[in-house]
């Protein structure tokens, strides 16, 4: 989920920065006591959903899959309302203010951001464990409350986009100390740097924490770069992505030619002959050649605009609204709306890639072999690709707010065919 990540990157900077401007005093003691019971509370919620699931299965009154489509519907909607509790807690619970104050977090940017993020990172991490502990406890009915297993899904998810926060914060912490200068004067230009090298970054760390490979070390897959190059789409490159087959599925990442990947997980590359995995690879090139990445990025801007014209002239003139309330509150609304028109942008560029896919295949099947000939075909191809990759995965198959249903992009393919 790299829009959540960024999202609660941003909304946590946010949230810091407007419990600063407060400049309350606190009491640490309750202030942590009061974070720890909100973090359980919400921790309880996911408990009781995977519980809920599991004791639907034990009466025999769900199937397996039942219980896991109710999971992975519940646990994905509770993860997003960690934003705005996170927000209050840095802000209205001053939490923030803690590190503020601390003589030795104040003196480091890294153990600042550490402190900042360690709710967040408590609460993701046993979010995945209690996806993680329902799918264990229904193949192998062990006993529940076993140690957590989410760490590793934790990085995988969250890598990308630590790991350049982490690197720039040490970077600004070593500068402090060698010149003198206090790191929180150097935070400003060295985010933005980040900001503007993170589009370069962003593949490249994907590929090393996901462990990827470039298609050129696979003999049996360098017909893939091939199809890059019929395709007209410049500066990306194909790697393989290995889940153990796991997974079957396939992602583009990045948005600035030169610095982009399509990753293909070796569940895909194994169950889909050629002319599928062609279309799933079109799919994928057609989604950087109609430049939907900055798109979708570009469909929360909307959103980050209202939560500052909210929080900077409308709230302020409200004369009840208490002012460590406006913060938050401007930054829930804002992401709100910007999300529900990211979904909305997110699942029509789903369906324009589709339809790019079949038109590209005309133009690569003059150079490439066994791929689709004509747009009928290749809307066949990739209908019976989407069915391969889904099959026995119900979850995969349903609408989420990002993508639309599998049914849905078959539906707009058999009207192509």
């Amino acid at each position: 989920m790299p829009i959540f990540w960024l999202c609660l990157i941003v909304s946590t900077i946010i949230s810091a920065a407007s419990e600063r401007a407060s400049g309350t005093t606190i009491d640490s003691g309750s202030t942590i006591l009061a974070c720890a019971a909100v973090l359980l509370c919400w921790a309880g919620v996911h408990r009781l959903v995977a519980a809920y699931a599991a004791l639907r299965v034990d009466e025999g009154r769900w199937s397996a899959a039942t219980a896991e489509r109710f999971v992975d519907g519940w646990l994905p909607r509770l993860r997003w309302t960690w934003l705005p509790i996170n927000a209050l807690l840095l802000s209205v619970g001053q939490f923030a203010a803690l590190a503020a104050d601390h003589p030795v977090l104040v003196h480091s940017l890294t153990l600042h951001a550490a402190w900042l993020l360690l709710p967040s990172f408590v609460a993701m991490g046993w979010s995945i464990h209690c996806g993680d502990e329902l799918q264990r406890y229904l193949a192998q009915k062990h006993r529940w409350f076993a140690v957590p297993t989410g760490l590793r899904s934790l990085w995988t998810e969250s890598g990308w986009i630590v790991a350049p926060l982490v690197a720039v914060l040490l970077t600004m912490d070593l500068i402090g100390l060698i010149t003198g200068v206090p790191g929180q004067e150097l935070s400003s230009g060295w985010l933005a740097l980040l900001i503007v090298v993170m589009p370069l970054l962003m593949p490249w760390l994907m590929s090393r924490v996901w462990r990827t490979a470039s298609v050129k070390r696979f003999n049996e897959y360098q017909w893939l770069d091939e199809l890059r190059a019929a395709s007209g789409v410049r500066g990306v490159a194909f790697h393989v992505w290995p889940t153990g087959g796991r997974l079957s599925t396939a992602a583009a990442i990045g948005f600035v030619p030169g610095a982009r990947l399509v990753l293909l997980t070796d569940g895909a590359l194994i169950r889909l002959p050629r002319a599928q995995l062609s279309m799933v690879a079109l799919h994928e090139l057609a989604h950087l050649k109609r430049w939907h990445m900055p798109l979708r990025l570009a469909a929360l801007l909307p959103g980050w605009g209202l939560a500052a014209v909210l929080a900077y002239f409308i709230f302020p003139a409200i004369p009840w609204l208490p002012l460590p309330l406006q913060g938050p509150l401007a930054l829930t609304i804002g992401l709100g709306s910007g999300l529900w028109l990211l979904r909305w942008v997110s699942h029509a560029t789903e369906l324009d890639a589709d339809r790019e896919a079949c038109r590209l295949a005309l133009q690569v099947a003059k150079q490439v072999s066994s791929i689709p000939d004509s747009q009928s075909e290749a809307a066949r191809q990739l209908a019976a690709a989407l069915d391969t990759l889904t099959a026995g995965a119900p979850r995969a198959r349903r609408r989420t707010w990002f993508h639309p249903s599998i049914d849905d992009r078959l539906a707009a393919l058999l009207r192509i065919a």
